[in-house]
């Protein structure tokens, strides 16, 4: 998370360099320390989600249904940018290859 907003990080310090109270700096930390541990829980659901899914659904669908829906679930939490359109399912699944040779 701080990797994220480094400069920010680094803004935050600088502000405190003179000064003997750091409490803004630790309320600061305390802050960004929430918001990874709110991001690596939401990367833990995602994948409790994909594996859930996977050992329900693997059976039923074809490889290149999997193939998507192995890309969806990669995306993470955000999504795929743009959304699941049928242009990107084409593009994930190459089925427009599929589709010249017929």
């Amino acid at each position: 998370m701080i990797e994220n907003e480094k400069s920010d990080y680094y803004r935050q310090l600088e502000l405190r360099n003179d000064a003997l109270d750091f409490t803004d700096w630790v309320l600061y930390f305390g802050e960004i320390a929430l918001k990874a541990q709110a991001r690596s829980q939401e990367l833990i659901e995602c994948l409790i989600a994909k594996s859930r899914f996977f050992q329900t659904y693997t059976s039923e669908m074809n490889n290149r249904q999997i193939k998507v829906v192995k890309r969806m679930f990669d995306a993470g939490p955000e999504g795929l940018e743009g959304g699941m359109s049928s242009k990107n399912y084409q593009s994930i699944a190459h089925l427009f290859l599929l589709l010249l040779v017929y």
